[in-house]
């Protein structure tokens, strides 16, 4: 009966042995999606940051070129209107463009 109850505990201990393994393995795995997600978090919050600045940047240049348009006589300022809206339309399209590429 020793040689039973040894045999019995040797296996017992390989199963001990097996689901330490899977724990380390649940853990690598789990941390290595953790660094993704975090890795995938801050790829985002740099592209939210790029876009945060461009639009400052236009709204800027929008509000620059509203007040220059503001000081200019009517007629002059018509045809800039209209070759502003052709330029912002310009702008748009290639910024869709970029968007769609990544």
């Amino acid at each position: 009966s020793g040689a039973a109850e040894w045999q019995e505990a040797e296996v017992l201990r390989e199963e001990v042995e097996d689901f330490r393994f899977l724990q380390t393995e649940e853990g690598s795995l789990a941390a290595a999606g953790v660094v993704e997600a975090q890795r995938t978090c801050e790829e985002l919050r740099t592209q939210v940051e790029a876009l945060q600045e461009r639009l400052q940047e236009q709204a800027c240049e929008e509000q620059t070129s509203c007040q220059r348009l503001r000081d200019q006589p009517k007629g002059q300022r018509t045809q800039e209107l209209g070759e502003q809206l052709e330029q912002s339309k310009v702008e748009q399209s290639r910024a869709l463009q970029d968007e769609q590429q990544r």
